[in-house]
C-alpha cells in the first residue's frame, strides 16, 4: 500500500483534477484491493487537511421497456459503480453520459432506448447522489427535452437547503442532506427541552442510516449548520 500511496500522491500532484481508478484485484478476497485503495484515497483527501476528491464514471445511461413506461434501467449498476455508490456519504460522484439519448451511437442504441437525458440525471441523482452530469449537446438542444432539463437544473442548483428523513424499511430510516459545504454539522435531540448532540460532521451531501431502535427513535429534532 505504501507504493500505491506514493503513486496516488504523484498522480494527484501531476493531475490534480483527474486520475484513473479501475476495479483491481489481488489474491486476497476480503477486503477487496480496489476498496482498500478507495478507503485510502478518502482517508487522505478528507476535506479537512487536504481537499476532498470525487469519483467519476463515463458510462451513464438509462433505458425503458417502452416510451414513458417504468421501470427505468440505469447504468452503471451499483455493483459496477461500487466505488461511487459506496462513497456517497464521504465524497461526490460525477458522470458523463455514455451516448446522447436523442442520437445514440450505433453500438449504444439499446442502452438508452425509450429513455431521455432527464431519466439519466434522475438515475444518477437518486442512485449515486450525483448532482453533476455532462450531457451531449444533441440532448441539450433537443426541444422536447428542454423543460425536464430546466427543471433538473433548478433542482440541482437551488439554494434551498433540504434535510429529510426517508422511510426505507420498517427497521431502518435514512437521514438525507442534499447540499455540500466545507463542513456540514448535523445535531439531533429528542426534545427541544434537551440539548442537541452532534450526530455527524461531513464535507459532502450524505445519507445517514438511523436504525429504528429505541435510541434513534427518540430523535425528533435536527439542527444543521454549514461553515467555511
Amino acid at each position: 500500500m505504501d507504493l500505491r500511496s506514493c503513486r496516488r500522491r504523484s498522480c494527484h500532484n501531476g493531475y490534480p483534477d483527474d486520475t484513473g481508478f479501475w476495479p483491481i484485484t489481488d489474491n486476497q478476497a476480503s477486503p477487496s484491493l480496489w476498496d482498500t485503495v478507495r478507503q485510502a484515497i478518502l482517508a487522505e483527501f478528507n476535506g479537512v487537511d487536504k481537499p476532498s476528491v470525487g469519483f467519476w464514471m463515463e458510462n451513464l445511461a438509462t433505458s425503458r421497456p417502452a416510451e414513458g413506461q417504468d421501470p427505468i434501467t440505469g447504468k452503471p449498476a451499483t455493483n459496477f459503480g461500487a466505488p461511487l455508490y459506496n462513497s456517497q456519504g464521504e465524497t461526490w460522484a460525477n458522470f458523463q453520459d455514455l451516448t446522447p439519448w436523442s442520437a445514440p451511437f450505433p453500438h449504444h442504441v439499446s442502452a438508452v432506448s425509450n429513455s431521455t437525458a432527464a431519466d439519466g440525471i434522475s438515475y444518477a441523482f437518486s442512485t449515486y447522489g450525483s448532482t453533476y452530469v455532462e450531457l451531449y449537446v444533441q440532448d441539450i438542444d433537443k426541444v422536447s427535452y428542454q423543460n425536464e432539463l430546466r427543471e433538473w437544473s433548478r433542482r440541482l442548483t437551488s439554494t434551498e437547503l433540504q434535510l429529510g428523513l426517508i422511510d426505507m424499511t420498517s427497521t431502518n430510516r435514512v437521514l438525507q442532506w442534499n447540499r455540500t459545504a466545507p463542513v456540514t454539522e448535523i445535531d439531533a435531540t429528542p426534545s427541544l427541552m434537551q440539548p442537541f448532540d452532534r450526530l455527524l460532521s461531513v464535507t459532502n451531501r450524505f445519507q445517514h442510516n438511523l436504525p429504528t431502535d429505541s435510541a434513534s427513535n427518540t430523535f425528533r429534532f435536527f439542527r444543521v449548520q454549514q461553515t467555511q
